[in-house]
């Protein structure tokens, strides 16, 4: 049998254990512990021990539900805040396991505790969703319309039929002035938030960094006279590897930014595809300034270079990086990444607090 095929096996085999102890440990053992629990009170019925059965059954089983429903939505929902969902879920489906054994009192009360929870949790995931700095509007209106037709639906259901009207009245009143009173509250802080992420915008476009990449051969060297700068790398910040006398290596040994009068600027390192390598110490460009920057280091790297660019930082620690015009030099057992122009500036993905 082949390597890969009887990994593959043993991967399918382990797969299936862990599935069968999650059944076992979630659904099969809570499962028999509550028909032993229901068959104990029924067998007891108007004894002590039958209560205490009782008692015992209906904890297991909340605490099961919540359990299970914590797993399930931990899973599925992005938001941190939960609780009040599950314990919302398992009201209701409490709600409607006693609509036919202990009558519509209980059931009604689990009813509204429960759609009391489900809108104080679709008002923090409305909160949450209007705070997002990207805001999806229609997850907005969709969890708004939610609120409003449960919130009215509730009211109806349980205060229409009543022959007097002033309770239905007095509820509609009541619920009409809070979304109205959201509403308003909600376009102040929209607007609040909006403007603080103009200005947040406005002060990172204006330090945004405006550098340009210079070929060395065609550098007037009589009148443009860069400043060198050695860039070390001992510590071998990031992912690309080290590599040795022996391997087969890349380096990009030398890297020339011409500034621009109107940025602050500190170069940190360089990208190949989607691996990087980050210098021991930032270089600050000097305003209106020629850098040629040096560096020794050289690493392994097996797959085909597609993209390189050059990792920096603006003044408010933001990371960008600009994509570069390049050519691979051959020689010998090392292969010389040149860089020879710039394509564009952009917005880095890389994460690197606590790194840098």
């Amino acid at each position: 049998m082949k390597k890969g095929t009887k990994e593959k096996d043993n991967k399918l085999i382990k797969n299936f254990d862990n599935f069968l102890f999650l059944v076992n440990k979630f659904f099969s053992l809570p499962i028999l512990v509550i028909i032993l629990l229901t068959l104990l009170s029924n067998s007891f019925k108007d004894t002590t021990l039958g209560k205490i059965s009782n008692y015992t059954l209906v904890i297991v089983f909340i605490g099961w539900l919540f359990v299970v429903l914590y797993k399930i939505f931990r899973k599925i929902v992005k938001f941190n805040l939960i609780w009040p969902l599950i314990f919302s879920l398992i009201c209701l489906i409490c709600c409607c396991l006693t609509a036919y054994s202990n009558g519509n009192d209980v059931s009604n009360v689990l009813y509204i505790i429960g759609i009391i929870f489900m809108e104080i949790y679709l008002i923090y995931l409305i909160v949450s969703c209007a705070l997002l700095r990207n805001t999806n509007i229609s997850n907005l209106i969709i969890l708004s319309l939610l609120f409003i037709i449960i919130g009215y639906y509730t009211i109806y259901y349980f205060s229409y039929n009543i022959d007097d009207k002033n309770l239905f009245n007095s509820l509609i009143t009541l619920f009409s002035a809070m979304i109205g009173g959201g509403l308003t509250l909600g376009g102040v802080a929209w607007t609040i938030k909006q403007e603080k992420q103009n200005r947040k915008d406005e002060e990172k476009l204006k330090a945004k960094p405006i550098v340009f990449i210079c070929d060395y051969d065609n550098l007037n060297h009589k009148f443009e006279n860069p400043i060198k700068k050695n860039m070390f790398s001992r510590n071998n910040l990031g992912t690309l590897l080290r590599a040795n006398k022996r391997n087969k290596s890349y380096s990009v040994p030398k890297i020339i930014i011409s500034n621009s009068d109107y940025s602050y600027v500190v170069i940190r390192g360089f990208r190949i595809n989607n691996d990087y390598h980050i210098f021991d110490f930032g270089q600050v460009l000097a305003k209106n300034s020629i850098v040629e920057m040096v560096s020794d280091f050289s690493f392994k790297y097996k797959n085909r270079i597609k993209n390189v660019s050059i990792v920096m930082q603006d003044i408010l620690d933001n990371l960008y990086e600009i994509v570069v015009n390049y050519k691979i030099v051959n020689e010998g057992n090392c292969k010389t990444i040149k860089i020879l122009s710039g394509i564009e500036i952009i917005e880095s993905d890389l994460d690197l607090k606590g790194r840098i």
